[in-house]
């Protein structure tokens, strides 16, 4: 196991969501938005946040890779779309997990960061401090970041599949 796959598991976040529509309605929407993706919020407002979804759509199972903006952790979701105990009802299972490309970024920072310290540390021994708490800032933000970009996936997918004209 490499380290990336190893923090992928780690910043790992499963849920669920209980959609009022039928099966088909949701496989319909998720073919139309796998077209043209999903874009919320105004760019220009710094007060709400704007961000860009990509959907991909296979026939059983969607991908959405996003959200993409200031200050968001791109994510990898996979919803897998299951029966719910009633006929007009959809459960969508997420599995989400960060992407390799923040992955990489990060540890690139992590490491520049290191070095830095090593060689702050020659000339002042006390300083170790410095490299362990920024490690830990990082992985604060990137938890609160998990939790801040999952749950604008909620609220988007929630937003779109109810918001659905059927024709």
């Amino acid at each position: 196991m490499n380290i990336i796959s190893a923090i992928q598991k780690h910043y790992y976040k499963r849920s669920s969501l209980l959609i009022p529509l039928s099966i088909d309605s949701v496989c319909h929407v998720f073919a139309k938005l796998a077209t043209v993706g999903i874009v919320r919020g105004n760019r220009w407002n710094p007060f709400a946040p704007y961000y860009k979804l990509k959907v991909r759509w296979d026939g059983n199972i969607a991908c959405l890779d996003g959200p993409y903006g200031a200050k968001m952790v791109p994510l990898t979701t996979q919803i897998t779309i299951e029966p719910s105990m009633s006929r007009d009802r959809t459960m969508l299972d997420l599995t989400m997990q960060l992407s390799i490309r923040y992955i990489n970024t990060s540890l690139l920072v992590t490491s520049l960061l290191a070095i830095f310290t090593i060689c702050l540390q020659l000339k002042f021994p006390d300083k170790l401090i410095i490299f362990l708490f920024w490690v830990m800032m990082l992985y604060g933000l990137t938890w609160m970041y998990l939790f801040y970009s999952s749950n604008i996936i909620h609220k988007c997918l929630a937003e779109e599949l109810s918001n659905v004209d059927l024709i």
